[in-house]
């Protein structure tokens, strides 16, 4: 106790105290102020174990114990001061942070719509691009939780995003059932026509050359295998169909 009363046994947590509260200014991140946080809060730690320890000794002078006490008193508030100075800094200084990598995450996911939006041309593309662009927003709400200010712009986007890629969807799959259309009517105009070409032959022989060779009947054949391909079954069904009655 003897020691703790003397002029100088503070004098290193003072210095301490005093180094950090310098360093505060020059702390530019939030990384940096949260280092400043941690150095204060063992400072604090070492405080409160020696606070302890003195509330453990039995006997001694009170008026020097009261001293003692109020010497760690003033320690504390100059610590408790620079913790909130910190916190305050750190608070503020993460917003901005936050609100600059925010703004470059949002630039850079709205290139990735530009760019999905240019690749899908087909509807099970846009589905693909869809969710994966849906699960990008899904991640970066979750990273800027914290800031509510961010949260109707990825709500707007989301909105967005969701109009565009079916919109694309929608009118790839119109696109795709107008030319699913134009190759059934094709196929059928040439199916129309086989019966007054068959009528013409003398023997069944002439009626298999026909079918294994004519260049009419191989594109039919081609506008199954195209309108199969377009998801179209039902209409290359029953061109092909056709074909075999």
């Amino acid at each position: 106790m003897l020691f703790l009363a003397g002029e100088g046994a503070f004098d290193s947590q003072r210095q301490h105290i005093e180094k950090t509260a310098a360093q505060l200014p020059q702390a530019a991140t939030a990384q940096a102020l949260g280092k400043l946080l941690e150095t204060l809060d063992q400072s604090a730690a070492g405080l409160d174990l020696l606070t302890e320890q003195l509330g453990g000794l039995r006997g001694g002078d009170a008026v020097m114990r009261t001293a003692i006490l109020d010497r760690i008193s003033l320690l504390y508030a100059d610590i408790n001061r620079l913790r909130a100075e910190t916190r305050n800094r750190r608070k503020s200084l993460g917003a901005t942070e936050a609100a600059a990598e925010f703004g470059a995450q949002f630039k850079l996911f709205g290139q990735s719509v530009e760019n999905a939006l240019e690749f899908a041309d087909t509807p099970e593309k846009c589905d693909d691009s869809l969710t994966r662009l849906l699960a990008q927003l899904e991640e970066l709400e979750g990273r800027f939780a914290e800031q509510e200010e961010f949260v109707s712009d990825i709500a707007s986007k989301r909105e967005a995003v969701y109009e565009a890629i079916s919109g694309r969807r929608q009118s790839l799959l119109e696109a795709r059932q107008r030319r699913a259309q134009s190759l059934s009517e094709a196929g059928a105009r040439i199916l129309d026509g086989i019966p007054r070409r068959i009528a013409e032959f003398n023997d069944i022989a002439q009626v298999h050359t026909y079918f294994a060779g004519d260049p009419l009947i191989a594109k039919v054949r081609k506008l199954v295998e195209d309108l199969r391909e377009l998801g179209a079954g039902v209409a290359a069904d029953d061109l092909d169909t056709r074909i075999k009655t």
